[in-house]
């Protein structure tokens, strides 16, 4: 009777699975038909940011020292903001800009009781490019970590073409704001802020592996969609060689609970991850490198991803491209241990329920 019941839960998600691909196709292609031809380099994306990031984030999580977090007003966050704009030789007017901003005001309760609950957690703003205007959400909490939010959705705000983004800017903004976050984040430290700094770097790169491995599952039984025409255990097998069905299928049916726009900004995030690692690990060794960022960043609304992708040197998901990405990728991961050993950030081991503090 178990067995019976095992089989009839994996055949209903199977069919849960068909049904949703078959409309998430009839409902996105027109927009997002990149999503559905590149689903392959998607899955490729994936499967390298999971197999390097793991055993970096495996059952780890930060614990910030909550009087080390700056506290600042929002005149004196703006006026860091505008001092960053002037040092990179930016000719942004935030004074126009903020026009354009709702700043919704939030008191944090309980930071210090709980160690996870966290600032950085409630800093995401919301840039609405799917209307056809554009206000920019913004929370500020009264710490100086709402700045990392405020840069990364104005740069969405700043890159935003006259109409609708087309599907090479929709999924490219996101590495744009990243790599925007990151080098205000280098300003940050060099103007005396470096916990505050080091620690929002780390969350980014934890942003980045959560959402990479909540839409994995689902971009790979997409894959099999796409590639087979249904999706099966059998057309899994032929597809990938790791015997892992019935875990993708039962990882994937709880993604489904969650939203869709969850789960495409996940593939995203995906791409952000790596493009803005890469496109940081060039700019911290040459300043001059902002001219490609730059050049980028004006290309993102070309609808062209292979022109993108040649003004930062890529190829494409190829091992040419993947091999200086994983550079990168192990250098920012370097630069935030030698933070961690010469600083004291608290880690702690989450091992089913319980709280083990280690040894850095």
């Amino acid at each position: 009777k178990e067995i019976d019941e095992g089989t009839d839960y994996i055949i209903g998600n199977i069919a849960t699975f068909n049904d949703y691909f078959k409309d998430l196709i009839k409902l996105y292609y027109d927009s997002k038909s990149l999503l559905f031809d590149r689903i392959d380099d998607i899955v490729l994306i994936d499967e390298f940011i999971t197999d390097n990031l793991n055993p970096y984030f495996e059952n780890m999580c930060p614990n910030p020292e909550i009087n080390k977090i700056t506290k600042m007003d929002k005149c004196e966050k703006l006026k860091i903001i505008q001092d960053y704009y002037t040092y990179m030789g930016y000719d942004i007017d935030l004074g126009d800009l903020i026009n354009y901003v709702n700043f919704n005001k939030i008191e944090l309760e309980n930071l210090e009781e709980d160690p996870f609950t966290l600032p950085i957690n409630i800093l995401h703003g919301d840039n609405d490019d799917e209307c056809g205007y554009n206000i920019i959400d913004v929370n500020d909490t009264g710490y100086l970590l709402d700045t990392v939010a405020w840069i990364h959705e104005f740069r969405h705000f700043l890159n935003y073409p006259n109409h609708k983004r087309n599907q090479v800017s929709y999924a490219l903004t996101e590495a744009s704001s990243f790599i925007e976050e990151l080098m205000f984040l280098d300003y940050l430290e060099k103007i005396g802020y470096s916990y505050d700094s080091a620690y929002s770097k780390y969350e980014t790169l934890n942003l980045f592996y959560i959402f990479t491995i909540d839409s994995y599952p689902i971009n790979k039984l997409l894959s099999i969609y796409v590639n087979k025409g249904l999706v099966s255990k059998e057309n899994y097998n032929d597809t990938f060689d790791d015997d892992m069905f019935e875990g993708i299928l039962s990882e994937g049916i709880s993604m489904l609970e969650d939203d869709t726009s969850h789960y495409i900004d996940g593939i995203r995030y995906a791409i952000a991850c790596l493009l803005s690692l890469y496109m940081y690990s060039n700019y911290k060794k040459d300043k001059n490198y902002l001219k490609t960022i730059l050049e980028f960043e004006k290309h993102i609304n070309d609808n062209d991803l292979d022109l993108c992708l040649n003004i930062l040197g890529l190829t494409g998901v190829d091992n040419y491209s993947l091999d200086k990405i994983i550079v990168a990728i192990n250098e920012f991961i370097n630069e935030l241990n030698n933070y961690r050993r010469n600083h004291i950030i608290t880690m702690y081991d989450i091992n089913y329920g319980k709280v083990k503090k280690l040894t850095i």
